[in-house]
Protein backbone atom coordinates (compact mmCIF):
# COMPACT_ATOMS: atom_id res chain seq x y z
CA UNK A 1 0.00 0.00 0.00
CA UNK A 2 1.09 3.60 -1.07
CA UNK A 3 2.15 5.01 2.40
CA UNK A 4 1.86 8.69 0.85
CA UNK A 5 -2.23 8.11 0.06
CA UNK A 6 -4.46 9.94 3.49
CA UNK A 7 -6.61 6.96 4.09
CA UNK A 8 -9.01 9.45 6.21
CA UNK A 9 -9.22 11.49 3.27
CA UNK A 10 -10.08 8.88 0.83
CA UNK A 11 -12.67 7.54 3.15
CA UNK A 12 -14.38 11.22 3.87
CA UNK A 13 -14.58 11.93 -0.07
CA UNK A 14 -16.42 8.42 -0.15
CA UNK A 15 -18.42 8.88 2.19
CA UNK A 16 -19.10 12.21 0.76
CA UNK A 17 -19.90 10.35 -2.39
CA UNK A 18 -21.99 8.16 -0.70
CA UNK A 19 -24.11 10.69 1.03
CA UNK A 20 -24.92 12.55 -2.67
CA UNK A 21 -25.85 9.18 -4.30
CA UNK A 22 -28.40 8.63 -0.50
CA UNK A 23 -30.17 11.57 -2.02
CA UNK A 24 -32.13 9.34 -4.19
CA UNK A 25 -35.82 9.09 -3.88
CA UNK A 26 -35.36 5.45 -4.57
CA UNK A 27 -35.06 3.45 -1.41
CA UNK A 28 -32.89 0.73 -2.68
CA UNK A 29 -30.19 3.42 -4.07
CA UNK A 30 -29.87 4.43 -0.64
CA UNK A 31 -29.37 1.07 1.03
CA UNK A 32 -27.05 0.31 -2.02
CA UNK A 33 -24.89 3.53 -1.02
CA UNK A 34 -25.33 2.87 2.77
CA UNK A 35 -23.86 -0.34 2.21
CA UNK A 36 -20.89 0.86 -0.35
CA UNK A 37 -19.64 3.03 2.39
CA UNK A 38 -19.79 0.17 4.95
CA UNK A 39 -17.55 -1.93 2.48
CA UNK A 40 -15.43 1.14 1.78
CA UNK A 41 -14.63 0.73 5.40
CA UNK A 42 -14.28 -2.88 5.98
CA UNK A 43 -12.18 -3.32 2.95
CA UNK A 44 -9.61 -0.06 4.33
CA UNK A 45 -9.20 -1.99 7.67
CA UNK A 46 -9.08 -5.20 6.08
CA UNK A 47 -5.94 -3.44 4.27
CA UNK A 48 -4.64 -2.83 7.39
CA UNK A 49 -4.58 0.99 6.52
CA UNK A 50 -6.84 1.87 10.03
CA UNK A 51 -7.20 0.05 12.72
CA UNK A 52 -10.50 -2.20 13.41
CA UNK A 53 -10.86 0.19 16.92
CA UNK A 54 -10.83 3.23 14.12
CA UNK A 55 -13.23 0.75 11.82
CA UNK A 56 -15.77 0.27 14.65
CA UNK A 57 -15.48 4.21 15.32
CA UNK A 58 -16.14 5.22 11.78
CA UNK A 59 -19.08 3.08 11.39
CA UNK A 60 -21.02 3.88 14.66
CA UNK A 61 -21.02 7.45 13.22
CA UNK A 62 -22.04 6.18 9.75
CA UNK A 63 -25.06 4.48 11.32
CA UNK A 64 -26.51 7.93 12.18
CA UNK A 65 -27.27 8.07 8.15
CA UNK A 66 -28.69 4.57 7.31
CA UNK A 67 -32.16 4.94 5.70
CA UNK A 68 -35.13 4.20 7.53
CA UNK A 69 -37.95 2.31 6.13
CA UNK A 70 -40.01 4.30 8.00
CA UNK A 71 -38.29 7.44 6.40
CA UNK A 72 -39.44 6.49 2.43
CA UNK A 73 -42.99 6.72 2.22
CA UNK A 74 -44.10 3.38 1.02
CA UNK A 75 -47.86 4.08 1.61
CA UNK A 76 -49.56 7.26 1.07
CA UNK A 77 -52.49 8.99 2.79
CA UNK A 78 -55.34 11.03 0.76
CA UNK A 79 -55.16 13.93 2.22
CA UNK A 80 -59.13 14.41 1.36
CA UNK A 81 -59.87 11.30 3.41
CA UNK A 82 -61.77 11.84 7.34
CA UNK A 83 -60.43 11.35 10.49
CA UNK A 84 -62.13 7.84 10.78
CA UNK A 85 -60.34 6.44 7.15
CA UNK A 86 -57.29 7.99 7.85
CA UNK A 87 -56.71 5.86 11.32
CA UNK A 88 -58.09 2.77 9.57
CA UNK A 89 -55.21 3.33 7.00
CA UNK A 90 -52.68 3.76 9.61
CA UNK A 91 -54.57 0.94 11.67
CA UNK A 92 -53.85 -1.58 8.56
CA UNK A 93 -50.43 -0.60 8.21
CA UNK A 94 -49.20 -1.27 11.94
CA UNK A 95 -51.25 -4.72 11.35
CA UNK A 96 -48.92 -4.85 8.29
CA UNK A 97 -45.70 -4.13 9.84
CA UNK A 98 -46.55 -6.68 12.96
CA UNK A 99 -47.40 -9.38 10.28
CA UNK A 100 -44.03 -8.57 8.67
CA UNK A 101 -42.36 -9.11 11.82
CA UNK A 102 -44.35 -12.25 12.83
CA UNK A 103 -43.62 -13.85 9.79
CA UNK A 104 -40.20 -12.68 10.53
CA UNK A 105 -40.36 -14.55 13.81
CA UNK A 106 -42.37 -17.87 12.75
CA UNK A 107 -42.11 -18.27 9.06
CA UNK A 108 -43.29 -22.02 9.77
CA UNK A 109 -47.12 -20.32 10.66
CA UNK A 110 -49.75 -19.53 8.35
CA UNK A 111 -50.58 -16.33 10.19
CA UNK A 112 -52.43 -13.14 9.26
CA UNK A 113 -53.40 -10.13 10.99
CA UNK A 114 -56.13 -7.43 9.80
CA UNK A 115 -57.78 -4.48 11.34
CA UNK A 116 -61.30 -4.36 11.49
CA UNK A 117 -64.28 -1.76 12.88
CA UNK A 118 -67.42 -3.80 12.67
CA UNK A 119 -70.53 -2.74 11.94
CA UNK A 120 -73.80 -4.34 12.30
CA UNK A 121 -73.37 -6.15 9.11
CA UNK A 122 -69.65 -7.06 9.34
CA UNK A 123 -69.68 -8.32 12.38
CA UNK A 124 -71.54 -11.44 11.30
CA UNK A 125 -68.27 -12.93 9.78
CA UNK A 126 -68.03 -14.15 13.25
CA UNK A 127 -69.19 -16.48 15.18
CA UNK A 128 -71.29 -15.57 18.56
CA UNK A 129 -68.91 -18.00 20.37
CA UNK A 130 -66.10 -16.20 18.58
CA UNK A 131 -67.37 -12.81 19.89
CA UNK A 132 -68.17 -13.51 23.25
CA UNK A 133 -64.56 -15.11 23.79
CA UNK A 134 -62.62 -12.51 22.36
CA UNK A 135 -65.13 -9.34 23.34
CA UNK A 136 -65.65 -8.56 19.29
CA UNK A 137 -68.65 -5.48 19.88
CA UNK A 138 -70.07 -3.47 16.70
CA UNK A 139 -67.77 -0.27 16.81
CA UNK A 140 -64.84 -1.16 18.89
CA UNK A 141 -61.93 -1.42 16.87
CA UNK A 142 -59.80 -4.95 16.47
CA UNK A 143 -56.70 -6.17 15.64
CA UNK A 144 -57.76 -9.44 14.46
CA UNK A 145 -54.53 -12.70 14.55
CA UNK A 146 -55.38 -15.17 12.19
CA UNK A 147 -53.97 -18.77 11.48
CA UNK A 148 -54.90 -19.65 7.89
CA UNK A 149 -53.53 -23.36 8.43
CA UNK A 150 -56.38 -25.42 7.01
CA UNK A 151 -58.40 -27.14 10.29
CA UNK A 152 -61.56 -29.91 10.33
CA UNK A 153 -61.55 -30.02 6.64
CA UNK A 154 -62.64 -26.31 6.49
CA UNK A 155 -61.00 -23.85 4.41
CA UNK A 156 -62.05 -20.92 7.32
CA UNK A 157 -58.98 -19.45 9.06
CA UNK A 158 -59.34 -19.68 12.35
CA UNK A 159 -59.29 -16.57 15.14
CA UNK A 160 -56.93 -17.14 17.32
CA UNK A 161 -56.43 -13.77 19.52
CA UNK A 162 -58.29 -10.36 19.18
CA UNK A 163 -56.44 -6.82 20.30
CA UNK A 164 -58.75 -4.33 21.64
CA UNK A 165 -57.46 -1.10 20.00
CA UNK A 166 -60.75 1.00 20.71
CA UNK A 167 -60.01 4.42 21.79
CA UNK A 168 -56.08 3.91 21.84
CA UNK A 169 -53.85 6.32 20.13
CA UNK A 170 -52.02 4.62 17.09
CA UNK A 171 -48.42 3.72 19.39
CA UNK A 172 -50.67 2.48 21.94
CA UNK A 173 -52.65 -0.05 19.68
CA UNK A 174 -49.94 -0.61 18.12
CA UNK A 175 -47.89 -2.02 21.72
CA UNK A 176 -51.27 -3.63 22.76
CA UNK A 177 -50.59 -5.99 19.63
CA UNK A 178 -46.64 -6.21 19.72
CA UNK A 179 -47.47 -7.22 23.61
CA UNK A 180 -49.72 -10.34 22.50
CA UNK A 181 -47.64 -11.78 19.44
CA UNK A 182 -44.23 -11.18 21.81
CA UNK A 183 -46.31 -13.66 24.81
CA UNK A 184 -48.26 -15.73 22.30
CA UNK A 185 -45.22 -16.23 19.26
Amino acid sequence: MNENINVEAVLNTTRAECLRGMESANMDAQMAWYYTHCGEMEMASFLGAITNERMNALEREWRDHKPIAGDYPERQRDPNWTHQEARAYDMQGVADIALKLLKMARPERNLGITYIKPDAETIEQFTAWQRERNHIYTHGEYFIVWDYTPDWGTDKPDLLYAVDASADSLLTAASELMDLLSRKF
